[in-house]
């Protein structure tokens, strides 16, 4: 019954645990995202902009691997 009430559905043979702490991971990378983000959007320097936005890349990547 709880895993319906979770925003992303199980992988196959995951525990419910696993799952759990899988989202937790996520919700964490998600937040950092937003934070560099935000940070990218402040700077000025273009070489400090370019370190963030591959910061970004690195993080959409590993969020996208958590997801599927």
């Amino acid at each position: 019954m709880l895993r319906q009430l979770l925003p992303l559905p199980p992988r196959t043979g995951e525990s419910i645990k696993a799952q759990m702490e899988r989202l937790a991971q996520i919700l964490s990378k998600q937040n950092e995202y937003r934070k560099i983000e935000a940070r990218l959007h402040k700077e000025r320097q273009f070489n400090r902009k370019i370190e963030l936005n591959a910061q970004l890349q690195l993080l959409k990547t590993e969020i996208f691997k958590l997801e599927n």
